[in-house]
């Protein structure tokens, strides 16, 4: 009976100490953000297509170079964007590579393609891939001019 009274004791010891090691891991850092102890700075910017006018509609995505984090800016109808998100407005430092998203429902109708929306794209596909769009944003915490983004053909 001892021995079975203390395994009881041991494991209820135990749950408590897992029960208390997960509480401070965990803690209350369940609410919390990842990007809530960071710096977050402001970041506003343009697009224009290869003619100099505004992108109208779609979305600017940037993609940290060093991590898995990406931030969305919902473009205006005259280009401008602005940095915004649920931990305030504004990127961490560092650089970013930039890819656009189009909203497909916004574009126009092309006559005699097989998908219409996708071929009335106002930019070429390569912009829709970070990688292969060759925008870049390095943010510091000395230069906050907005981000231009002009397109090419």
């Amino acid at each position: 009976m001892k021995i079975v009274a203390h395994q009881i004791h041991d494991r209820r010891v135990f749950g408590r100490g897992l029960a208390f090691l997960m509480f401070v891991i965990v803690g209350s850092g369940c609410e919390r953000s990842p990007l809530s102890s960071m710096t977050l700075y402001p970041v506003t910017g343009k697009v224009r297509l290869a003619d100099g006018k505004p992108l109208t509609s779609g979305r600017v995505v940037f993609c940290s170079t060093k991590s898995t984090i990406t931030f969305m800016a919902t473009v205006e109808s005259d280009g401008s964007f602005t940095v915004k998100g649920s931990s305030g407005a504004g990127l961490p430092e560092g650089l970013y590579n930039v890819r656009l998203e189009m909203d497909e429902t916004k574009l126009p109708p092309v006559k005699g393609q097989p998908n219409p929306r996708k071929s009335a794209r106002p930019f070429p596909a390569k912009y829709l891939d970070e990688n292969e769009s060759g925008l870049t944003a390095k943010i510091t915490a000395k230069d906050d001019r907005p981000l231009e983004f002009q397109l090419a053909r």
